[in-house]
């Protein structure tokens, strides 16, 4: 019989001690740096070296990269991806709320203090720090605070040095000041860090620069060396034949030396002096080289090289996909920037009011392209689709004493009608204002007419569903699937079919006599 340990608790229930260490095991990490075979000694002392690859092969930290950025293909490199997020100027603050639920008012009204707060900062330096991170690693941002009407207010957003920070063998973010070399834990609502594809193995993050460190290397010495070149090979060389005396040949040499300056010289008689100039091409190498470099670093940076440099080389196609890389890259920092605001909204909510509110909800919002809703109108109207006063009040935000609609009322309700219906309508009526129209284009005409209202009846439940489904799109697409999930419904189309069979019988009826009547002329 297999005995188990335990205890019994006050109200007599049994915990066995397996059970318990069971339980512990659950809140804590079990794979740690400290217990793994190939740990690093430097966790010994509490903190995690670097793991940057290229960082400790060259023996170097994180501050060498702040040099990269002379280097002009770095720095436009960064500029241009950077601008590529921080141009966006259309972004708001919304109240958390559940799936499904509305905000209550209390979310509401954190909302409006984190807005109001902001609203007093500098919040383009801001983003500009956090999307650095990107390339220099992460940031640490200070979040000063002070009491004002019962609550904390955010007063400032500032980014401190990031050789100041490092992170514990716990993988938490540690502040290395003089008094605790171990570094001392962030306190709580102080500091908003951001990182750039951080793991457990790397909680440092993703660092761009550092992949420039060597071609920013090699570019350099390239730039010397096709310095020297031009300098060396880059005139022409003066050659001059001269006799066997040796003093006659220094003073030829000293005087093609001073004609390199002044382009004057004095030789003796009989000197012949030619200039040969140095391969066109001979330089091609160093500028080919110093390229590959640039293109390289371009690419690290920004994904792609041809929006900066062309030097002749790609079509306009290609450049376009390549900007379109770009274009996907300032999307991943811009969802960074995201998630980094709004941890700024939990730690502003969970500061002042708890943890039983749900935080603001940042995000990036696109501006209103009223060409491309116009184009749109533009290109419903000639497919047929007429306008109510009320398409332009919503989807262009006008008021009705802005514009008004070139037809009258009575116009415009028939405008639910089938286009064709209407501009057989229409044109029946010019016919028959003619003095030369027949009779039996004229009951045409009356018929036509007559049959119109019953027609509109059959089709204004039709016309309506269509004209809800072309006011709420937003593109062909939507309205598109919009017409064929509604055609494709079963309609009844019974009445429409014995309407149509009367109609074309009356018209043929009146085709056959029109005949007839020309005929016994």
């Amino acid at each position: 019989m297999t005995r188990v340990s335990g205890i019994y608790a006050p109200n007599g229930d049994f915990i066995s001690f397996e059970s318990a260490r069971s339980a512990s095991v659950l809140g804590e990490d079990f794979a740690t740096s400290s217990r793994a075979m190939g740990f690093d000694p430097a966790t010994l002392f509490g903190m995690l070296p670097d793991p940057d690859p290229v960082l400790r092969d060259r023996g170097e930290d994180a501050s060498i990269l702040h040099e990269l950025e002379a280097d002009d293909e770095v720095g436009t490199g960064i500029e241009k991806r950077t601008l590529r997020t921080l141009n966006k100027t259309n972004f708001t603050f919304s109240p958390g709320h559940a799936e499904g639920e509305e905000p209550t008012e209390l979310a509401v009204t954190v909302c409006k203090l984190l807005e109001r707060d902001l609203a007093d900062l500098k919040l383009r330096t801001a983003f500009g720090e956090i999307l650095e991170t990107v390339f220099y690693g992460p940031t640490f941002s200070e979040l000063s605070w002070e009491m004002h009407n019962g609550h904390y207010k955010l007063v400032a957003i500032t980014s401190k040095p990031r050789d100041w920070f490092a992170f514990n063998d716990q993988r938490k973010p540690v502040f290395q000041s003089m008094d605790t070399p171990e570094g001392e834990p962030l306190p709580p609502f102080k500091f908003l860090m951001t990182r750039h594809r951080a793991s457990y193995d790397n909680p440092y993050g993703k660092r761009l620069l550092t992949r420039c460190l060597w071609p920013v290397a090699f570019k350099r010495g390239g730039i010397e060396f096709w310095s020297r070149f031009c300098e060396k090979f880059g005139s022409a060389f003066m050659i001059a034949k001269a006799g066997k005396d040796a003093q006659e040949r220094n003073v030829i040499a000293a005087q093609l030396v001073s004609m390199i300056q002044d382009a004057v010289a004095v030789l003796p008689p009989n000197s012949d002096v030619d200039l040969v100039q140095a391969a066109s091409r001979a330089g091609d190498l160093h500028k080919s080289f110093v390229s590959h470099w640039n293109t390289a670093i371009s690419k690290i940076l920004t994904g792609q090289h041809l929006s900066t440099n062309q030097d002749g080389n790609g079509s306009r196609a290609a450049a376009e996909t390549h900007s379109a890389q770009l274009d996907a890259l300032a999307e991943s920092d811009q969802a960074m920037l995201v998630d980094s605001m709004n941890d700024l909204a939990r730690i502003y909510t969970k500061l002042n009011f708890g943890d039983d509110i749900f935080p603001p909800v940042f995000e990036f919002t696109e501006p209103e392209d009223h060409a491309k809703k116009a184009e749109l109108g533009k290109s419903l109207h000639s497919m047929g689709v007429r306008f109510f006063p009320k398409y332009f009040e919503n989807k262009f935000g006008m008021s009705p004493d802005e514009f008004y609609m070139d037809s009258s009322p009575e116009s415009a309700s028939t405008q639910k009608q089938e286009p064709a219906v209407s501009a057989a309508r229409s044109a029946g009526s010019n016919f028959s204002a003619a003095d030369d129209v027949d009779e039996f284009q004229q009951a045409i005409d009356r018929l036509a007419d007559k049959l119109t209202p019953e027609v509109a009846k059959i089709n204004e439940g039709l016309a309506t569903q269509i004209e809800n489904i072309v006011e709420q799109a937003e593109s062909f697409e939507d309205i598109h699937a919009g017409l064929a999930e509604l055609l494709g419904q079963e309609l009844d189309q019974y009445e429409m079919d014995e309407l149509l069979s009367n109609a074309m019988l009356n018209a043929q009826l009146a085709g056959r006599a029109a005949v007839h009547g020309d005929s016994d002329d």
